[in-house]
């Protein structure tokens, strides 16, 4: 920055939630993540400050969560940003079940609400986020979620393909000839 950076503007959303995060995803549990930063947040920012506003002069960046976000919407919305930049993205492939047991979904069913989730363990905060933003189920109360693994440790297919369908690694195909048009890329892990 001090040999000459051009000016530019830092936007930094974040998708935390009740649920330990939306993981930028569309979802009627969590809202719509992915539409708020491709569409909304794009216009509300080129509409009320001084911007270049085009794609070649956006980028977007994030960590962990926020460079799973940075791949999907990148990914998917390639026509509104000019480069990528992940940083220790996380769940790029199929997660799975992620281990998660019967003993560990009943933990979670018996939570009253999604904010009594702060005190679980992180990979639990993590299977009840994912489940909110990839399986998002409006008709099963109180977490309005369905998780891959019923509370016999039996795995649930039609939740973890869901789940599969989310990973950017399962759908760049689908959208590489947009991400083709990056005038940059790059990935730190």
């Amino acid at each position: 920055f001090a040999n000459g950076t051009p000016e530019m503007i830092v936007v930094l959303p974040s998708s935390k939630n009740a649920f330990n995060g939306a993981f930028y995803s569309n979802s009627v549990t969590t809202g719509n993540f992915e539409n708020f930063i491709a569409d909304e947040l794009i216009d509300y920012v080129d509409g009320h400050y001084r911007t270049l506003a085009k794609p070649e002069s956006r980028g977007l960046v994030g960590h962990s969560m926020g460079g799973y976000g940075a791949s999907r919407i990148g990914i998917r919305r390639a026509e509104r940003f000019g480069a990528l930049y992940l940083m220790a993205p996380c769940c790029q492939s199929p997660v799975g079940a992620r281990g998660l047991t019967g003993e560990q979904v009943a933990q979670l069913s018996a939570l009253a609400s999604p904010e009594a989730s702060g005190n679980l363990p992180f990979a639990l905060r993590g299977s009840l986020a994912l489940a909110a933003a990839w399986s998002p189920n409006p008709a099963n109360p109180p977490l309005y979620v369905d998780l891959p693994v019923d509370s016999a440790g039996k795995e649930r297919p039609e939740v973890l393909a869901k789940w599969t369908a989310n990973a950017p690694l399962a759908f760049l195909d689908q959208h590489i000839w947009k991400v083709k048009k990056y005038r940059a890329i790059a990935l730190d892990v």
